[in-house]
């Protein structure tokens, strides 16, 4: 369930920009309209006097809001429905003067707001209800002038995004984790101290919509990422400086619909699939305010609603689905050139239920829809009570499973209040017992809350409004995970089950389980499942569950050696360092050989040097040692680590040589071969084979003082191609070597042949490769095979091939290679 609050907005003409506050609202499947019930009637939880109320939000079950005891000024409070359970959270500006707690946002159970302690100005806050919970995130504009208190709407991300001005950057999109690290600016849309204003406002799919000027264009529609290079203008709707600005935003599947006003008289409703040429005007129909509920987007089973009218109708109920020829009016409600003035169009469980007029805007009633234009009907002209007059909209509507709550006018008394409809005549009654309309709705405990002001009393009431169907329990899940999946005591006469994250529903079923599989981004979200029975009645939520989501890998680094090669007698140990800063490691394990045994059934690998944070082990070194019963030859190690949530890291494999000290002591000197033209050749300049092309490759395997192999061994390739390049008139020249390093400390250096033929040669150590002159000094993993020569007259190829060091030579793409003819004497390498 979710407040479906009124749009805010803040138009400045000029160099500034505009601020909308979109709502995001709620998309749910059609049910049929329950039968109406008796309504309950307003209970007073608490009243403060003198004071006031403002901004209610709620998380799981407690609500936060803003409220002045007349002793503390405006801070932040919060109530569980109850008067006991109603209390200030933190006084955090001691004394009376406040923090003015505002623009309270809930992102993944926290909530977010701008707020004074008095000392660093308007910055970014933070609460989890407690007192000690409720910090500065961070002072953004260091001093008491503060970064300006601007916080953004909830996207449905991991983060928060919103606008800052830091003191050097001017007011530009900013975001938060929460911490005081990962709260940074976005992108400096203006450089230097100008000020872009942009924010990001609706998410569709991943992509952040917003506005922002750029100094160039105007305020124009912009898009991000969430990256500084992922930030940038969808279009320049006004061409030039002058601002196309964009007032309101919805989403219709893939698309972001939106109205687009320069403020001279030219309004249009526009479709973007996030392209330039993919942002178009829906022609046919003209965005119109109206006096009920100005102008309003609102998502309803995929459709975007909205009031507009054309040549041959007035304002009018209208629907699109981001194109022209998708896009029609849903009823003609009051025919004529006046039309109805539709007001607040809101989802009701996939009915659109709306405030219309039949005589030019003097008189408003409750409507609603199925989006047709025999599904449009007026709900009541309710004789018994009056007639709704002159509604007095102003928070919108409340969607509930059974029922819907808005304020409006009864005139039988002329007294404005709290009104509860479920969609039929009989069932639209006015709940609470006071003079005034109700503010800042909300649903939680099985509880209608609002408040309500007047002669100086500010009272804070609930109406109890629990559906017939008890809310499922125990609702669990394992946390931190990489896919959410939650279990649930089931419910008698549930026919199903409806599972919300974050408020919006994403999924249903018949059982008592459910796998979050779709979920693609990290982060903190919130769960609960409601159970409905045979008659579409639905049932109160679930307890809240807040699940940490980690879909990211472990990282691995390259792994460092002790003793490789290392002799039949001795050991080696290999250390690779693991990091994952979401859930942690968990488990970090290797494997001999190319057969993979699966994860988690690998040998487990010992931690140590473990850094944590919060409890959390966000960086280990996982090792292992080899000891003297692996025989002479070459080994390939291959490392992967487990982080807390599920998540497997890629494979990381590296290669442990054995040699016998008492084994072979040949010494390879460099040959002279050609190079052959080969399809995948890599070496530059190698156009044809009947070019004067040189290549030495050489292998030296280096003998200790004792005279046992040592195996720091090096490897040398010195490669030129064209003709007459010592002349003054060059033609086609190229150079190319390549040198292994055997005296830089700390770096692996081995070389292993296995075979005689067809054998394969690996090296691996710190190497500079030169091609034309632009050096490059890395380790490298160099693999050679020599063919199937069997007598010193035959010819062979031999291929060179450079990897980065970790890599797997069977399917990685090698960074360089060449393949080479060898005619005449053969080189024996062992």
């Amino acid at each position: 369930m979710k407040i479906l609050e009124n749009e805010l907005t803040r138009a400045v003409r000029g160099r500034c920009t505009s601020v909308f506050a979109v709502s995001v609202l709620l998309l749910l499947t059609f049910r049929p309209l329950p039968v109406h019930a008796i309504a309950p009637t307003a209970e007073l939880v608490t009243s403060i006097t003198p004071g006031s109320f403002s901004t209610l939000k709620i998380v799981g079950n407690t609500s936060f809001f803003a409220a002045n005891d007349g002793i503390h000024g405006h801070e932040l409070w919060k109530t569980d429905g109850t008067a006991g359970g109603t209390s200030m959270v933190k006084d955090i500006n001691p004394g009376s003067a406040g923090s003015s707690p505002s623009a309270l946002v809930v992102i993944g159970g926290i909530m977010y707001f701008s707020a004074n302690d008095g000392v660093h100005g308007d910055e970014l806050w933070k609460s989890d209800g407690t007192e000690a919970g409720t910090v500065l995130v961070k002072d953004i504009n260091p001093g008491p002038n503060g970064s300006g208190g601007f916080v953004g709407p909830d996207l449905h991300t991991n983060k928060l995004y919103f606008v800052a001005d830091d003191g050097t950057h001017g007011y530009e999109p900013w975001q938060s984790d929460g911490t005081e690290a990962g709260t940074t600016i976005l992108k400096d849309i203006i450089p230097g101290a100008d000020s872009s204003f942009g924010s990001m406002q609706l998410n569709v799919n991943g992509t952040l919509y917003g506005t922002a000027d750029d100094g160039i264009h105007g305020q124009e529609l912009w898009k991000s990422d969430g990256t500084a290079g992922g930030t940038s203008m969808v279009k320049d709707i006004n061409p030039g400086a002058a601002s196309g600005f964009v007032t309101h935003m919805a989403a219709a599947g893939n698309k972001l619909i939106f109205i687009e006003d320069d403020f001279q008289g030219n309004v249009g409703l526009w479709s973007t699939d996030g392209t330039d040429s993919g942002t178009t005007v829906i022609n046919g129909v003209t965005p119109t305010e109206s006096p009920a509920g100005g102008l309003r987007l609102a998502t309803i089973n995929g459709l975007v609603y909205f009031n507009g009218s054309d040549l041959l109708h007035g304002s009018e109920l209208w629907k699109t689905d981001g194109t022209s020829s998708g896009t029609s009016m849903v009823a003609d409600i009051n025919p004529g050139i006046f039309g109805s003035y539709p007001g607040y169009p809101t989802d009701w469980n996939g009915t659109i239920v709306f405030s219309a007029s039949l005589d030019n805007g003097s008189t408003y009633r409750l409507w609603k829809s199925d989006g047709s234009a025999a599904g449009t009907t007026q709900i009541a002209n309710i004789p018994a009570r009056g007639t709704l007059v002159n509604e007095n909209f102003t928070t919108s509507f409340l969607s509930l499973p059974n029922s819907f709550y808005f304020n409006a006018v009864n005139p039988a008394d002329g007294t404005d209040g709290v009104w509860r409809s479920d969609g039929s005549a009989a069932g639209t009654v006015k709940v609470n017992n006071t003079t005034k309309g109700g503010n800042f709705l909300g649903y939680m405990n099985n509880a209608v809350l609002f408040t309500t002001s007047g002669n100086g009393s500010y009272n804070l009431w609930k109406i109890p409004d629990a559906p017939a169907l008890p809310a499922p329990a125990n609702l669990t899940a394992n946390s931190p995970v990489a896919i959410p999946s939650l279990s649930w005591s089931s419910v008698a006469g549930a026919d199903h089950y409806t599972v919300y994250r974050d408020g919006v529903s994403i999924a249903t079923t018949a059982q008592t389980t459910f796998a979050d599989t779709n979920l693609l981004v990290d982060g903190s979200y919130t769960y609960t499942v409601t159970a409905t029975d045979s008659q579409n009645t639905e049932s109160a939520p679930s307890n809240a569950i807040t699940v940490q989501a980690d879909k990211t890998l472990p990282v691995l680094d390259m792994p460092v050696w002790t003793n490789n090669p290392k002799p039949t007698t001795g050991s080696a140990t290999v250390t690779v360092h693991v990091a994952d800063n979401l859930s942690g490691i968990a488990r970090v394990e290797y494997f001999l050989g190319d057969t993979d045994p699966g994860q988690g059934n690998g040998t487990a690998m010992s931690l140590s040097n473990q850094q944590t944070t919060n409890g959390t082990v966000t960086s280990a070194d996982g090792s292992a040692s080899f000891g003297t019963n692996l025989q002479p030859g070459v080994y390939k190690i291959s490392m992967r680590a487990q982080d807390a949530a599920g998540n497997w890291s890629n494979i990381t494999s590296d290669y442990l040589v054995v040699f016998d000290p008492a084994g072979p002591t040949d010494v390879t000197a460099s040959k002279k071969i050609e190079p052959k033209l080969a399809n995948g050749d890599a070496l530059p300049g190698l156009l044809s084979d009947t070019q004067n092309d040189k290549a030495d490759l050489g292998f030296d395997v280096l003998i200790t003082a004792t005279g046992s192999i040592d195996p720091q061994s090096k490897l040398s390739l010195d490669y030129d191609t064209g003709k007459a390049c010592n002349s003054p008139h060059p033609d086609n020249c190229h150079t190319t070597s390549f040198t292994t390093n055997t005296t830089s400390p700390n770096i692996i250096n081995w070389l292993a042949f296995s075979g005689s033929n067809n054998a394969t040669g690996t090296f691996q150590g710190q190497g500079t490769l030169v091609i034309d002159g632009a050096t490059t000094t890395n380790p490298f993993k160099v693999v050679t095979t020599d063919g199937n020569r069997t007598t010193p007259a035959s010819t062979d190829t031999v291929v060179v091939q450079i990897f980065n060091p970790g890599a797997d030579p069977a399917i990685a793409v090698p960074l360089y290679q060449l393949h080479i003819q060898v005619n005449g004497d053969w080189a024996k390498i062992q």
